[in-house]
C-alpha cells in the first residue's frame, strides 16, 4: 500500500490509509450523536445513554462520589430503583467551568430524582451524520486526487512515472 497519505509531526512517521480511515471513522461516529430532552411520557429506559444535569443540591450531595463542582454527567442507565432513583454507570463528568473529563470510578452511582434538574437521551443525529459522511467522502477524494497529482501513486495503484529502462 502506498505511503502517500502524509507525515505526522512527531517522529516523521507516515500514516497509512488504514490509520487515516480509522481516525476519520472515529470522528464520524463521535460527531453523529446529540442529546435530546426526555419527555415524561417516554421516560428514560434501562440501557439508555443519558446526560443528567444536576441541581445545585445534586452537585453538593454527589461531590463525595463524583468530585466537587460536577454539574452534569454522561452515563448509561443501569437500573431505576423502586424509590425512582437512577443507578448510573457514569462515563463522563461535566464541570461548572465547562470542562469535561472521563469518570475514573468503576462503581455505579445512585442518583435521587430530587438531585436531577433535567435528563436528555443520547440519540443518532441524522443531519450530523449526513454532513459528517459527506465531509469524510470529500476529504478522502481530495487526498486521493492530491496523491494522483503529486505523482506518488498512479491510477493503476503502482508508483508513478515511466518504467525504468
Amino acid at each position: 500500500m502506498p505511503r502517500f497519505v502524509g507525515r505526522l509531526c512527531r517522529g516523521g512517521q507516515t500514516i497509512g490509509l488504514r490509520g487515516l480511515t480509522a481516525a476519520a471513522l472515529a470522528l464520524l461516529l463521535g460527531s453523529c450523536y446529540s442529546y435530546q430532552p426526555i419527555v415524561t411520557a417516554s421516560g428514560p429506559r434501562v440501557g439508555d445513554d443519558l446526560r443528567v444535569q444536576l441541581t445545585n443540591q445534586g452537585t453538593e450531595e454527589l461531590a463525595r462520589y463524583l468530585g466537587p463542582r460536577v454539574t452534569a454527567l454522561d452515563a448509561e442507565l443501569i437500573r431505576i430503583e423502586p424509590d425512582s432513583a437512577f443507578t448510573l454507570k457514569v462515563s463522563t463528568l461535566h464541570f461548572v467551568d465547562g470542562t469535561s473529563f472521563p469518570f475514573t470510578g468503576d462503581d455505579p452511582v445512585a442518583v435521587s430524582r430530587m438531585l436531577i434538574g433535567s435528563t436528555a437521551r443520547r440519540t443518532l443525529s441524522q443531519s450530523r451524520t449526513a454532513v459528517a459522511s459527506a465531509s469524510l467522502v470529500a476529504g478522502l477524494v481530495a487526498v486521493a486526487r492530491a496523491a494522483l497529482h503529486t505523482g506518488h501513486v498512479s491510477p493503476g495503484g503502482g508508483p508513478g512515472g515511466p518504467p525504468p529502462p
